[in-house]
């Protein structure tokens, strides 16, 4: 049996940061479906992409591009621009000026995939390590995201959110808030999966998290707020906080405590 490598680099020149948009591409326009928008570059990418505060996270399994993810670091010059806190893209959605009431130091993480073919290795947990030691080595304490709750429908979304809430699966000191509401009410592309509460047929549960959200909160990240209806991307998201210094309290601690990344973070 050959060894198996992976390995993650910071993508800093432009044909590799040109490897991080085409597998975003192909993970969520060509294999998941979640942005219906076809482009003929064949690289998904946005404004904050160009950004110096941008970090981008490449990896590669066995000598092949296999996954990516960046770090969005506070960008004043944005913050300025936009009306915002911090300058970060969460802010789109999301009002998080509890944040700028404490003593934290947050960053973003987002656009976080892995081609279909290495999902079942470990390739996104390597990814993440590389991104929490930057983030920490950077006085970095929490990391905020937006997580894709694989459905196109804010009420399923919302079932998703009481399941959340009634599994102590909250930040009980933070609290973000939806910058609108409404959202899909038919035409869902990905109906949530769900059972019926009792004989009335009108209430429904879920007997779990879907499979993002379950790798989420298995590695430490608790939800913030409400769910949050993106008409740009005609998706649904939540928000999430990642404490740093409780990784190590987490399912796969040991792993992201290989290189210290823990204790760099705290």
């Amino acid at each position: 049996m050959s060894a198996i490598s992976i390995e993650v680099v910071r993508a800093t020149s432009d044909q590799a940061k040109e490897l991080c948009y085409r597998i975003r591409y192909d993970v969520f326009v060509r294999e998941t479906g979640y942005i219906q928008k076809e482009i003929e570059s064949g690289l998904e990418i946005d404004d904050y992409d160009r950004l110096d505060t941008t970090v981008h996270f490449l990896a590669y399994f066995n000598g092949q591009p296999a996954g990516s993810a960046r770090l969005l670091l506070p960008n004043r010059s944005v913050s300025e621009r936009e009306g915002g806190c911090y300058g970060l893209p969460m802010e789109n959605l999301y009002d998080i000026r509890h944040y700028a009431s404490t003593d934290l130091k947050i960053a973003e993480i987002s656009r976080s995939c892995v081609k279909e073919r290495f999902k079942s290795t470990k390739t996104i947990f390597c990814l993440w390590r590389s991104l929490i030691e930057y983030a920490g080595e950077r006085g970095v304490t929490d990391l905020i995201t937006n997580v894709n709750p694989e459905t196109d429908s804010l009420s399923d979304t919302y079932l998703i959110y009481k399941h959340a809430k009634s599994n102590s699966l909250f930040d009980p000191d933070i609290t973000v808030h939806p910058r609108k509401t409404g959202g899909k009410t038919s035409d869902y592309r990905f109906p949530l999966a769900k059972k019926p509460v009792g004989d009335s047929g009108e209430e429904f549960d879920i007997e779990e998290l879907p499979q993002t959200l379950k790798l989420f909160t298995r590695v430490g990240l608790l939800f913030t707020g409400e769910p949050i209806y993106c008409s740009g991307i005609d998706m649904c998201a939540l928000p999430m906080n990642w404490k740093l210094k409780d990784i190590c309290k987490s399912p796969f601690g040991k792993f992201f405590q290989k290189k210290d990344a823990a204790e760099k973070a705290a």
